[in-house]
């Protein structure tokens, strides 16, 4: 028996199948489908610009926090030391006073914006909520009234923290103006009786008078330096404050609207090319089944 090569030649009977694509065909089922095209991507073109017109406008309201801190040693900027760390703080803001103050405003509104909590460094914190320009007023409410809860949490630890650093330098302040008395009256004393007495006896007070009036200058010294501190940790330690309160961002945030349409539109054109394939495909099904 003779094998016949297989040559690629075909019978009558037999039919031809070309798996490979032809970019021809591709484009000729676009152009037989060019207004299923059209209409899927005014479709979504219309309904990404309707929903990004509903989008309300909403902005971000910032509220800068100045945590409580205290002085706490001889430099004088960088020796302060919060009275609670930013991470407990946070914690406070975040688990207990943020919820327990929106839950009191739900009371009187039907909606009350979110906060969020960013770490500014050193002792700032920021508080931010964005809604609509008419509820600004709401939200300076809500964040004033969480700032100040966390400044009535922190004034009571402010109060001992500042005591505990000031009461040392108050005792030696008051252990020095008793030493100063003291010396005064002594050097009054000797004064008194220099002016009674002569001889060696009136120059040996000289010399302790000379020694009592060194020694009051360092004691003297010493107590400037001392209320300078007082002062220092006075002046530099504070409660928790507000810096700043509901300031609104210079431009509207969230959803932007050109970056919505220009989506919605290059969806469009993905859903029309798909749409008019899945179409041709399933027409030339339905022809199949018919020839069949």
């Amino acid at each position: 028996m003779t094998e016949v090569p297989s040559s690629g030649r075909q019978g009558p009977g037999q039919e031809r199948y070309d798996d490979e694509i032809s970019l021809v065909d591709l484009w000729l089922v676009l152009v037989r489908r060019k207004w299923f095209v059209f209409l899927v991507i005014i479709l979504c073109t219309a309904a990404g610009l309707v929903y990004a017109l509903t989008q309300p406008v909403q902005y971000e309201y910032k509220t800068n926090i100045e945590l409580a801190r205290v002085h706490a040693g001889s430099d004088r900027y960088k020796d302060l030391e919060l009275v609670m760390s930013r991470e407990n703080s946070m914690s406070l803001l975040e688990l207990v006073i943020i919820p327990a103050k929106r839950e009191q405003l739900l009371e009187e509104h039907d909606a009350v914006p979110r906060v969020n909590i960013a770490d500014q460094g050193d002792h700032h914190l920021l508080l931010i909520s964005t809604g609509e320009p008419q509820k600004k007023d709401q939200v300076i409410r809500l964040h004033k009234m969480v700032a100040e809860e966390l400044a009535g949490v922190h004034a009571q630890q402010f109060k001992k923290a500042k005591l505990s650093r000031i009461k040392p330098f108050e005792n030696k302040a008051d252990m020095i103006h008793e030493q100063i008395q003291t010396l005064e009256d002594l050097l009054h004393i000797l004064t008194a009786r220099s002016q009674e007495k002569d001889g060696i006896s009136s120059i040996v007070d000289a010399q302790q008078m000379g020694d009592i009036r060194r020694e009051l200058v360092q004691v003297r010294r010493d107590r400037v330096e001392t209320e300078s501190v007082i002062e220092t940790i006075e002046e530099l330690s504070h409660p928790t404050q507000i810096n700043f309160l509901g300031v609104e961002s210079e431009n509207p945030v969230g959803t932007n609207k050109s970056l919505v349409a220009a989506l919605s539109l290059v969806l469009g054109v993905m859903l029309g090319i798909f749409g008019a394939f899945f179409a041709e495909f399933i027409a030339k099904a339905k022809m199949a089944a018919r020839e069949q």
